[in-house]
């Protein structure tokens, strides 16, 4: 298969970013969540809401389908969930009522933060977690990727002096985000052994 650009939206572990050899720097939070998805009996509607405590935190907001999730974070990870786990915290620290069998299933996760030394390398850009994972909290990831697509698309079109435009456009996007200037470092144009106007990436570049 043989591309012009290639936009890679393959997810945190980013099988494309790892190929291209892209430096990254890594950061584990060290706060730690359960989470469970549960038949919304709560009366709650379209709100969400979050409760904070000695003992930490619950969170809750509605899905579609009449479904609710709840997280609630944890002293540290949790190698097995007992069941009814999430309903008698939630009770503990809310005072609400969750009925154990409307538990449609549970997960745990560790919020963490990885940052791309590059944000593109030749035709390759990066776009959503594969180039900023950070915590799901408050929509971060989904609120900071949402622009990318579009950035990216106004990007290539306009490849012929590809630093300066996508310089431009990233730190449009930065400054639209609240990012600090000269935070994003753009790769060398050749970094990958080829450039605009070389034709199809040579086989090592793997497109």
């Amino acid at each position: 298969m043989t591309a012009r650009f290639v936009i890679a939206c393959d997810g945190w572990r980013s099988p494309i970013r790892q190929h291209l050899q892209i430096p990254v720097r890594e950061r584990r939070y060290g706060c730690h969540f359960v989470m469970g998805d549960f038949i919304d009996r709560s009366g709650m509607a379209e709100q969400a809401h979050l409760f904070f405590t000695p003992d930490g935190a619950v969170e809750s907001f509605p899905l579609p389908g009449g479904i609710r999730r709840w997280i609630v974070q944890t002293p540290g990870p949790m190698l097995v969930i007992p069941r009814g786990f999430i309903s008698r915290i939630v009770q503990q620290r809310a005072g609400l009522v969750l009925d154990a069998a409307s538990q449609l299933n549970h997960s745990t996760f560790n919020p963490q933060r990885l940052d791309c030394a590059s944000l593109y390398r030749g035709r390759v850009i990066l776009c959503g977690d594969a180039a900023h994972a950070m915590s799901p909290i408050g929509g971060q990831g989904m609120n900071v990727a949402l622009p990318m697509p579009r950035c990216s698309r106004n990007c290539c079109p306009r490849w012929s002096g590809a630093q300066e435009t996508l310089r431009r456009s990233w730190s449009a996007m930065n400054k639209n985000a609240g990012a600090p200037p000269g935070s994003l470092r753009i790769a060398p144009p050749k970094a990958c052994g080829w450039g605009p106007g070389q034709g199809a990436p040579p086989p090592g570049c793997g497109m």
